[in-house]
C-alpha cells in the first residue's frame, strides 16, 4: 500500500504548527507499539483532534488510520486526501462494513503495512455494531455484555472483540466499571503524573483512589 499522501500532509501540518508557534508536550508515546496492529480509543472534541493525535504518534514512527463519517470522503477536497491516507469511511447506517475494513487495517484479515494503528471514537462505536445488534439492550444476551455492561457502552463489544485477537488497545475513559472488565493494565494520570498503575483487580480494591481521582 503506497504512502504518497500521508508524508506531505504531515509536513504541511508540522509547518503550520511551527508558523503558529505551537509547541506540544507528548507523554506516554513509549506505550505505542513500534510494530503490529493497535487501537487508540480517543475522545473526539474538535475537528483538529486527528492532527494532534497523529502528531503524538510520530515519535513512535507510526501513522494512524482514522475512522470518519463517510460524508467527509465525498467532499471534493477532503475526500481524496482521506482516501490517500487510507483512513476508513463509516456509513452510520451500515457500520459493519467499516468494522471489517478496520480489521483489515489491523492486519487481522490480511497483512497491511505490518499492521496499522487505528483511531476511533468510543462514543460513536455503536455505529460499528452489526445491524442485527443495533437494537434495544435486552435483545443482546451474552456473558460479555453482562460482565462489562456493554448494553450501556456498545463500544465495548467491538473493543472486546479486537482484544481477543491480541491487538494492543489504548482506551481513554474514566468509566472504570466498564473499562476494567476488559483491560489488563490501568493507568490514572493527573496533570501528566501517574497516580495509579496496575491491573483491574488492584484498582477496584482501592476505593479511595477511585473516589479521589475518578469521582466515584
Amino acid at each position: 500500500m503506497s504512502e504518497l499522501v500521508y508524508p506531505p500532509v504531515i509536513a504541511v501540518a508540522r509547518g503550520l504548527f511551527a508558523a503558529m508557534g505551537l509547541r506540544f508536550t507528548i507523554e506516554g508515546a513509549e506505550h505505542l507499539p513500534r510494530r503490529g496492529g493497535a487501537v487508540i480509543a480517543s475522545n473526539h472534541v474538535s475537528y483538529l483532534d486527528f492532527a494532534f493525535l497523529g502528531y503524538a504518534a510520530l515519535p513512535a514512527g507510526r501513522k494512524i488510520r482514522f475512522m470518519a463519517k463517510d460524508a467527509v470522503f465525498r467532499n471534493p477536497i477532503a475526500g481524496p486526501l482521506m482516501r490517500g491516507m487510507h483512513h476508513i469511511p463509516v456509513d452510520r447506517t451500515a457500520g459493519s462494513a467499516a468494522f471489517k475494513q478496520a480489521l483489515t487495517a489491523l492486519a487481522l484479515c490480511k497483512p497491511v503495512l505490518d499492521g496499522d494503528i487505528l483511531s476511533l471514537d468510543p462514543s460513536k462505536l455503536a455505529h460499528l455494531l452489526p445491524e442485527r445488534l443495533q437494537k434495544p439492550c435486552h435483545t443482546r444476551s451474552s456473558a460479555f455484555i453482562q460482565e462489562t455492561h456493554a448494553e450501556d457502552f456498545p463500544c465495548l463489544l467491538r473493543l472486546g472483540e479486537i482484544r481477543t485477537h491480541g491487538i494492543a488497545t489504548v482506551i481513554v475513559d474514566k468509566n472504570y466499571r466498564a473499562v476494567t472488565a476488559i483491560t489488563d493494565r490501568n493507568v490514572i494520570l493527573v496533570k501528566g503524573r501517574v497516580v495509579f498503575e496496575g491491573d483491574s483487580r488492584a484498582l477496584l480494591a482501592q476505593p479511595d483512589v477511585l473516589h479521589k481521582h475518578l469521582g466515584v
